[in-house]
């Protein structure tokens, strides 16, 4: 998954026992051979796909939970609108959830609807034994000020950040290549919420360890998890801490800010150390 224009800064490691360092559990079969075998529930995203120009969609994503039972999907998801495009005012990234109707068939194909500031959103796709899979699909939104034409997306249930992750970072110059002498390994223990807060958002605590040419410790305060997307914080808003992850939570495509005057962090040029994650 892309690290999408939505990635923000966000806005105490209470426990160090993490229940499970896997993905989710696996789809669950129904025995009536009528029914739909897809039975998942858990945290989803739906984004553009890696091919289509974020300027020619008025949403770029939906992000919130799911549920699918017997051929039956419920939920909510939050609809974001595309920060490339300026001056669409169609929703806005604090909007309330919005519940979903929709079906998944015996064959995996998913359409899933919702209104969307004055229109209807329809979202297809033909989804994996495995929800924690990528799928291909589309989104299109008729009528309504945010009104867009089939649009290519993908979308997943995201398993929880509930590991340990560890990667080495650089600092990145404005060719995009790394700056010598800024290389820094980063330890981040994560323990994510499996039940959402009203904005579909997971919480998630944790602690996160930076060491080499860059040193900082703190815990996470404030934090969240949508769409597979980790916003975070300190209590203190001095480190910010965020990425993407893939459906299984296997690796996150990760960056870290510091804003502390006490650390040690050789920034140089954006001010952002860069990297992936990967689960231990």
């Amino acid at each position: 998954m892309r690290v999408q224009a939505y990635v923000a800064p966000a806005l105490l490691l209470p426990v160090l026992y993490l229940v499970g360092c896997g993905s989710g559990s696996p789809p669950g079969q129904t025995t009536d051979p009528t029914q739909s075998p897809y039975t998942f529930s858990g945290e989803w995203g739906a984004q553009l796909a890696p091919t289509i120009s974020p300027a020619s969609a008025s949403i770029e994503a939906f992000l919130g939970t799911l549920s699918a039972s017997n051929g039956i999907v419920i939920g909510s998801l939050i609809a974001l609108p595309n920060s490339a495009v300026i001056g669409v005012a169609c929703t806005t990234p604090s909007a309330t959830p919005i519940a979903v109707t929709g079906t998944v068939d015996s064959s995996g194909n998913l359409t899933i609807t919702l209104p969307v500031a004055g229109g209807t959103a329809t979202l297809t796709a033909a989804l994996s034994t495995n929800p924690e899979t990528e799928a291909t699909g589309s989104y299109k939104i008729v009528g309504g000020t945010c009104a867009m034409p089939p649009t290519a997306m993908q979308i997943a249930q995201y398993a929880p950040l509930n590991c340990t992750y560890t990667g080495t970072f650089n600092e990145y110059n404005s060719s995009g290549q790394p700056v010598a002498g800024t290389v820094s390994a980063i330890t981040a223990i994560l323990a994510q919420s499996i039940t959402p807060n009203s904005n579909d958002q997971y919480p998630v605590t944790g602690m996160v360890t930076v060491t080499g040419a860059c040193t900082a410790t703190f815990t996470l305060s404030n934090s969240i998890v949508w769409g597979g997307v980790l916003e975070a914080s300190d209590p203190s808003f001095s480190y910010t801490f965020g990425g993407a992850s893939d459906p299984t939570a296997t690796t996150l495509q990760s960056f870290f800010i510091s804003e502390n005057s006490s650390a040690s962090c050789p920034f140089t040029y954006n001010q952002v150390f860069i990297g992936v994650l990967a689960r231990q």
